[in-house]
């Protein structure tokens, strides 16, 4: 019976050893991609559209590459070059990303989005040809993703809850928070209601850091309570979703050093000054790189999954956990029914304040 016993753990060990090997010999999530990036910006004064858009693409490489669609701080009231390492990281695997952003004060409203989705793929190739990208690049504006962090997953739940699916197939919340002023006080502009499932279904990843509900200071609110942020959006997800905690980390330590320490300093956010931010910038291009191999291409790669379900493959500590319906957990498709009612107040601004 001893001699079963060891031989059946033996056995156990070896096959997860060699499910890792072959996991690995796929390619390291967390590790820059193949490809050279380019990025480029489009002024909102050159193109008209009502924000100013950053892209990051492969550069000097021919093919079709999925586009993702990412939602900036602050309700893309932050620069986006502000996750520019992370941002190119994802590039570098052989996406396409289309980000808006304008300073000023957060607006959740949708309306101005369709326009810079046509706008891109109208004139992107010939942007992205002139900022030397290969002749042939394509992007597949077919099968997108649509990512954001923090408020700007307030504006991304408000376009699929209003306007649909569009090509969307994957949905990803980095620290997603809801409502407009960190206390929850002002009412009506919620794009989550707790205890109800949103109108959409699409598979979705929610990366939560540890320190996001945690206080910067006791005289400051956390930049993500817990109330208004991360589970909130993954308990209204009614199809498969994963769950990541990223334990150690804040709400911004992913973003560029001087981004970074501006916050420490300031003790806007919680953050973990000791910590290595690079290897947390790895962490979650790596997981989001990860998920999107499964959605994008479920044939040859389903199996990466593994890293946003096994907290051992992780580089960081972790907790993870997943409601996934085993038949379609590399399923990626989005399903959308119009809302009867209108529910956010902030689409009741008028067109001009709107579009400014």
């Amino acid at each position: 019976m001893e001699i079963t016993t060891k031989f059946l753990v033996f056995s156990i060990l070896a096959l997860s050893f060699l499910a890792e090997e072959q996991l690995a010999a796929k390619f390291n999530p967390f590790e820059t991609g193949p490809h050279e990036v380019l990025d480029f910006h489009w002024d909102l004064a050159e193109t008209g559209l009502w924000k100013n858009v950053e892209v990051w693409a492969p550069k000097n490489v021919s093919g079709t590459f999925p586009v993702i669609y990412f939602s900036g701080s602050l309700a893309q009231t932050i620069t986006v070059r502000s996750v520019k390492t992370f941002l190119a990281h994802v590039a570098s695997h052989g996406y396409v990303i289309i980000a808006p952003w304008r300073s000023g004060s957060p607006n959740y409203t949708v309306e101005w989005l369709d326009p810079v989705f046509d706008y891109a793929e109208e004139n992107i190739i010939y942007w992205l040809v002139s900022a030397g990208a290969a002749l042939n690049i394509k992007p597949d504006f077919s099968k997108m993703a649509i990512m954001g962090h923090s408020a700007g997953n307030h504006i991304n739940v408000n376009y699929l809850k209003r306007k649909g699916c569009r090509n969307f197939v994957a949905n990803i919340h980095l620290s997603p928070v809801d409502g407009v002023d960190p206390f929850g006080i002002i009412p009506g502009d919620f794009c989550i209601t707790p205890g109800e499932n949103v109108n959409f279904n699409i598979p979705t990843l929610v990366v939560k850091a540890g320190l996001d509900p945690i206080p910067g200071t006791v005289i400051n609110p956390a930049c993500a309570p817990a109330n208004l942020s991360n589970e909130r959006f993954y308990e209204a997800m009614p199809g498969n979703r994963w769950f990541i905690n990223a334990t150690e980390f804040g709400h911004v330590d992913f973003f560029e050093p001087g981004f970074v320490e501006g916050v420490e300093f300031l003790n806007f956010c919680a953050s973990n000054d000791t910590a290595d931010k690079t290897v947390y910038q790895d962490f979650t291009g790596g997981v989001v790189i990860s998920f999107l191999s499964a959605m994008m291409y479920p044939e040859e790669y389903c199996e990466m999954l593994d890293y946003v379900e096994d907290p051992s493959l992780s580089q960081v500590e972790t907790v993870m956990y997943s409601d996934v319906n085993s038949t379609t957990r590399c399923t990626a498709q989005c399903t959308w029914e119009p809302e009867t009612q209108e529910t956010f107040q902030s689409e009741l601004y008028s067109s001009e304040e709107v579009y400014y």
